[in-house]
């Protein structure tokens, strides 16, 4: 038996991240609109040979997809009682790789945790502002919740071929 095999180490490295509600929903739908161009630019300048491939029409359908959330990033409430929900904390953990390139899955990967962080951090704090008013009206809160949620169910959705795929 070899002793001297090398465990695999991963190339990521774990950051806890704290942001603001409102910033970790600006950081999410800015990184989608980021893909969106990018894809769009693909697709877009496909030559004329390629552009009826599977890759770019699949890409152009991850295009159009992203489209629908992309610029359409939902505004967070900030009047009466949801003066403290945008600056409420979201926390998640971004695997940082070593390495500078990261595939665009993996791209819109992080702008869905960043999202997600978010609609956890809304439902903490609708769940702060029941338990201290049991009667607190957080419909808003609940409409932006939901907003963020349709974007991500949508992001997780899209799909990015490969090269030769």
């Amino acid at each position: 038996m070899n002793t001297n095999t090398k465990k695999f180490k991963p190339n990521l490295r774990a950051v806890p991240v704290t942001s603001s509600i409102a910033d970790a929903i600006s950081g999410g739908y800015g990184d989608l609109t980021e893909l969106r161009d990018e894809v769009r630019d693909i697709v877009d300048n496909a030559p004329e040979g390629l552009a009826d491939s599977q890759r770019i029409q699949t890409l152009g359908e991850t295009a159009d997809e992203l489209d629908n959330y992309a610029d359409s990033e939902p505004d967070v409430p900030s009047e009466g009682i949801y003066e403290s929900l945008k600056d409420a904390p979201a926390h998640w953990t971004e695997n940082r790789l070593k390495s500078r390139s990261r595939s665009r899955a993996t791209r819109r990967d992080e702008a869905v945790t960043m999202l997600q962080a978010a609609v956890d951090g809304i439902q903490q704090w609708m769940d702060d502002q029941v338990e201290a008013k049991a009667d607190a009206d957080v419909s808003d809160a609940q409409q932006l919740m939901g907003d963020v949620q349709e974007a991500i169910d949508s992001a997780e959705g899209v799909e990015f071929p490969g090269m030769f795929g």
